[in-house]
C-alpha cells in the first residue's frame, strides 16, 4: 500500500483527537466526566498544533483521491470490520484495520458473518468508491438473496 495509506490512523488520530478537544474541552476539566481512554484522546488532541491539524485533514483530501483511483477498478472491496474480538472493557483495542473505509469517506455495510475463536459476533466489511451507496447495497442484497449474509441481523453464520 502506498505509505499516506499507511499513515491513515495518525492522520485519523490528529484530525479526531483535536476535535474531541475542542468540542469536550468542558467535560475533561472534570475527569470523572470522561473514561479515562476518553480523556486519553482529549489530552492527545490538545497537544496538536494547528498546522499539524490542517495537514492531516490535507493529508485526509490526498488519501481519499488516492484511494478513489486505486478502487476505480473495483465495484465493491471486502474486509474484517475489526481486527479482532470486541476486547474487555480494561483492554485497549487493536488498530482498527477498517478505519481507512471510514477516513476516505467511502460507504460501508457492516456484515455479521463470523464468530471469533472465543464465541463473539465479528463481522466483515464490504465498501465501495464514494457515491456508489446503491451498487454497495445491490450487493449486499444479491448476497442476502444467495444466502450469503444472515437474512435477520441477529443471526451469526459460524
Amino acid at each position: 500500500t502506498p505509505d499516506l495509506m499507511k499513515r491513515s490512523h495518525e492522520i485519523h488520530a490528529h484530525i479526531y483527537n483535536c476535535t474531541l478537544a475542542y468540542y469536550f474541552k468542558n467535560e475533561a476539566e472534570k475527569k470523572e466526566l470522561v473514561s479515562p481512554i476518553m480523556y486519553e484522546l482529549i489530552e492527545s488532541g490538545r497537544k496538536i498544533t494547528k498546522e499539524q491539524y490542517h495537514k492531516a485533514l490535507n493529508d485526509q483530501e490526498d488519501l481519499i483521491h488516492l484511494v478513489d483511483d486505486i478502487l476505480a477498478s473495483y465495484d465493491v472491496g471486502i474486509s474484517l470490520s475489526t481486527a479482532g474480538e470486541a476486547p474487555l472493557r480494561e483492554k485497549t483495542e487493536q488498530p482498527d484495520p477498517a478505519l481507512i473505509w471510514n477516513l476516505v469517506h467511502l460507504p460501508v455495510l457492516n456484515l455479521p458473518v463470523f464468530r471469533s475463536p472465543s464465541g463473539l459476533p465479528f463481522g466483515a466489511q464490504i465498501f465501495s468508491r464514494k457515491y456508489n451507496d446503491y451498487l454497495l447495497l445491490r450487493f449486499a442484497s444479491d448476497l442476502r438473496e444467495r444466502n450469503l449474509i444472515p437474512k435477520n441481523s441477529m443471526e451469526i453464520q459460524t
